[in-house]
């Protein structure tokens, strides 16, 4: 579910659910309400600490608050890594080495079960530095080669198709036109969106669903140009069958112009969902998610059937 109201609005909720809470961690707290619980007071710091940024206008050069580094040096940081390390940074910043241990392994597993490999490498590598002699380093480990050999399984895989930078694709016609005869069921997404990475969880269900039948699997993905291999590197990891687009914040702009065009929800949040008929026409938009089962194979059905 999205909310689509203001930022200002939902940043006055964060601080005004937290910001009355009285906050008392003890060191051998744990279990997945407690690491949830702090993921999210780590959301409600960063809010807080870029209203107060905005309200005090405080440089790029300055250190952040709750969190001790600058807005600028967390701009180059996340350019190798992702926000599972700037909510490492906001915990080693405001708990106790023993719970950000604990978070922070609870944050590799997370990756793992995401088979996201390269923010788990990136992750672990800081993670030993903070702290060496972590019990779980062998588990950890053992997590990153499962995934290095999944990459590698998938490495020359036919059924997964890559379109390079060489291939000229500036619109959804474009994407579309050679997949007519297929109704097309089109995923925008992206490797930093958990709520997508969470939806590719029930997409091999979907896939074995509609095996033999007249559909194809199109993924527009949002990432920088500097993602470019961790983008295809995710995509072997995960199997992730289909046909595979990816364009950076601006180059997606005009997609997403014609895939809201007639709709009524012109809000460009990830995921999203669309079905194309087999002419090629959009025929909905905003589509159900994967983890919607059987409504979105309904959905699906009733454009097969035309």
């Amino acid at each position: 579910m999205s909310l689509n109201c203001p930022k200002s609005t939902a940043d006055s909720l964060v601080l005004e659910l937290f910001g009355k809470a009285l906050i008392n961690l003890q060191d051998d707290f744990g279990g997945p309400s407690f690491y949830s619980f702090l993921d999210n007071y780590l959301r409600y710091l960063e809010t807080k600490a870029f209203v107060k940024i905005r309200a005090e206008k405080i440089p790029s050069s300055e250190p952040i608050p709750y969190f001790g580094i600058s807005l600028d040096s967390a701009n180059r940081l996340m350019t190798i890594y992702s926000k599972d390390y700037w909510r490492f940074i906001g915990a080693l910043n405001n708990f106790s080495k023993p719970i950000v241990e604990k978070y922070n392994f609870q944050q590799l597993v997370n990756l793992y079960h995401d088979k996201d490999l390269t923010h788990l490498k990136a992750l672990a590598g800081a993670h030993w530095k903070i702290f060496p002699k972590d019990k779980h380093t062998p588990l950890v480990e053992s997590y990153i080669a499962d995934l290095d050999a999944l990459l590698v399984a998938n490495k020359h895989n036919k059924h997964i198709r890559l379109i390079e930078d060489d291939q000229p694709i500036s619109s959804i016609d474009d994407l579309i036109a050679e997949l007519k005869g297929k109704v097309v069921y089109l995923d925008v997404w992206g490797t930093w969106c958990g709520p997508c990475k969470f939806e590719l969880k029930y997409t091999p269900e979907l896939k074995k669903r509609y095996m033999d039948k007249d559909i194809a699997f199109v993924y527009l993905d949002m990432d920088e140009d500097h993602r470019d291999q961790d983008w295809k590197d995710f995509i072997r990891v995960n199997n992730l069958t289909g046909i595979h687009l990816r364009k950076n914040r601006k180059q997606i702009e005009p997609f997403w112009k014609e895939l809201l065009l007639n709709a009524k929800d012109k809000a460009e949040y990830y995921p999203q969902y669309f079905i194309f008929d087999k002419t090629g026409k959009l025929v909905v938009e905003k589509a159900l998610r994967p983890s919607n089962g059987k409504q979105l194979y309904d959905q699906i059905d009733q454009i097969l059937n035309q």
